[in-house]
């Protein structure tokens, strides 16, 4: 697990080195967002949409797992899906380039688990996924970064309103019967996006 100082805020920036635009003018619209999932159920997730409806990033307040005795094996993975329907100006379209996770984490020596991130277009194409690995020992705050770059992207159908899903995962397995362990994103998730022109 990478460690680096905490700090939570939306990007919304090309890639050096990549053939993506600049953000639109006008900016794309956020219509909505909506969330659910085992680790953020109905009324435990806040979102905030960036004042010009450019950008979004989500809080929860029960996105946690953990192992350890007498703990059913259910509370070792959680899973947190948000559905976002973007109105992009007309000519772009758009991908998802990253989630950024802050938490923290007490994790027993000998136990792992993983970060993963899902992204895939409602009745469109294919999906991708990053993942960071969560590994013992461990003890303290983190901020994760789950980037996707070139042929991962998943773009968005032009001038077409789909909804973008993004899935979050956390999952702990132990090797030690009598550890304990536990993973907790109580902090906001960052929303990265990328533009690029349509080709007709």
């Amino acid at each position: 697990m990478r460690i680096v100082s905490v700090s939570v805020g939306l990007v919304v920036a090309s890639i050096a080195g990549n053939a993506f635009a600049d953000p639109p003018a006008p900016p794309v619209q956020i219509e909505s967002i909506v969330y659910g999932g085992t680790a953020c159920p109905a009324g435990t997730a806040y979102v905030d949409i960036s004042p010009d409806g450019s950008g979004f990033s989500l809080g929860f307040a029960e996105f946690g797992v953990e192992v350890g005795p007498g703990l059913p094996i259910t509370a070792s993975y959680g899973s947190c899906q948000a559905s976002v329907r973007v109105a992009a100006a007309p000519g772009y379209t758009y991908a998802i380039a990253g989630v950024e996770y802050t938490g923290y984490a007490e994790i027993a020596e000998g136990t792992r688990g993983s970060l993963r991130t899902l992204v895939y277009v409602q009745g469109a194409g294919p999906s991708s996924s990053a993942s960071t690995a969560l590994v013992g020992p461990f003890n303290g705050a983190f901020q994760i970064e789950n980037d996707f770059y070139d042929e991962q992207l998943v773009w968005a159908p032009c001038n077409v309103a789909r909804n973008v899903n993004v899935r979050s995962a956390v999952s702990l397995r132990r090797s030690d019967a009598d550890s304990e362990s536990h993973v907790v994103i109580d902090r906001a998730t960052s929303f990265r996006l990328v533009w690029q022109e349509c080709s007709n």
